[in-house]
């Protein structure tokens, strides 16, 4: 008794089916009837994948070859081309002892199988063991729509089931996953990933690196809903990261920018006796007694002043020996200032005192009056 998974959703199937023999890859018995209750023999799905995948001239050339690879198929079997082409390919192998078994019916997983391979997917890409690797795949790129519930590992496939599969994998395009097709490097903390269709939303989660990196937030980068802009950790400069998109790897990798050695911000003074310097590096050890900072108030240099380096090495804090007057003109003068990875800054920056720690009027009502 043959050992079938009975449907209870024949129109789906049979809306996948006509898509099918309209495309010519289904045609029915000799009564035209496409029987989607009854299972699938080996022989039809290497047929059916082959047409599928544009490559029946291949199957016509191995059929002309009038050879076998397989101990069980003969070279006049009806099937002979297409299981040869399925078998270069890579979508099957056939069994250890060498035979096919072209005329036994197709169970569940090895249909998955099948068409998981026939979608480009290899085997290396593929998460636990068969044959849950190959359904967990399957269920991530959306071939069991509509069926999701009749996956029933060890049981034999409908040609409806088949049919929705198919259908699923091949033509229905509004199933297919959005893409992260692109990547453009910001910053060294910033990236925009770029999908070939439009999301619905956005999961942090779904977003990861390897090397350590991880994702501190994902948002969409433009009303296109297509241009995702992702924060990351600091990234080592020089380094390559490979793009996961929902726990798979993508083709997307990238090299982290170097980063220059400059000021992190403008320079800012929170009081009149304190100046502090932040860099976008840590600055060589090498140079934490002499540092090749001048510091000049209205033109001429103060050589009293603290130099304290901060103990990530990338803040430098001038302290001054007599509080500076409001709108002295203050000159920061730097000269071959090395970072810890052997880069070289010189830069001259001027600016106003202004005590940004003094309180401001920021806004004045007249609340009564007398006169």
């Amino acid at each position: 008794m043959v050992n079938i998974l009975l449907s209870q959703n024949l129109s789906y199937y049979q809306q996948a089916a006509q898509v099918l023999k309209q495309k010519g890859i289904v045609t029915g018995d000799t009564k035209g009837n496409l029987n989607l209750d009854k299972p699938l023999k080996r022989s039809e799905i290497s047929k059916m994948v082959i047409i599928l995948l544009g490559k029946k001239h291949l199957a016509d050339f191995y059929a002309n070859q009038k050879r076998s690879s397989l101990k069980d198929v003969k070279t006049n079997y009806w099937a002979l081309g297409y299981i040869e082409t399925a078998k270069a390919i890579g979508l099957i192998s056939g069994y250890t002892d060498g035979t096919f078994k072209p005329e036994q019916y197709l169970k569940v997983e090895e249909l998955t199988a099948i068409v998981v391979r026939a979608l480009g997917v290899k085997e290396s890409e593929l998460k636990g063991k068969w044959p849950l690797n190959y359904i967990q795949k399957a269920y991530y790129m959306n071939i069991f729509y509509g069926i999701e519930s009749e996956i029933d590992v060890g049981k034999l496939v409908t040609r409806g089931q088949t049919a929705a599969i198919l259908y699923n994998g091949f033509l229905n395009e509004n199933l297919k996953a959005a893409k992260p097709v692109g990547l453009e490097i910001i910053d060294l903390q910033t990236l925009k990933i770029t999908f070939d269709k439009q999301l619905s939303s956005i999961v942090k989660s779904d977003f990861s690196f390897d090397g350590g990196l991880s994702v501190v937030d994902a948002k969409f980068a433009d009303s296109s809903k297509k241009v995702v802009e992702i924060k990351t950790s600091a990234q080592q400069e020089g380094k390559e990261y490979t793009l996961f998109y929902k726990g798979q790897a993508t083709t997307l990798k990238f090299v982290a920018k170097p980063m220059l050695f400059s000021f992190a911000e403008d320079i800012k003074i929170e009081s009149l006796k304190e100046v502090d310097l932040k860099f976008t590096k840590s600055i060589s050890k090498s140079l934490q007694d002499n540092l090749p900072i001048k510091i000049y108030v209205n033109g001429k240099e103060v050589t009293d002043v603290k130099k304290i380096i901060s103990s990530d090495f990338k803040t430098v804090s001038i302290i001054f020996p007599n509080r500076l007057n409001q709108t002295d003109k203050l000159m920061v003068e730097i000269s071959n200032l090395l970072s810890e990875t052997g880069q070289s800054l010189s830069i001259t920056k001027e600016l106003t005192v202004i005590d940004a720690t003094q309180p401001k009027v920021v806004d004045f009502r007249l609340i009564n009056s007398k006169v």
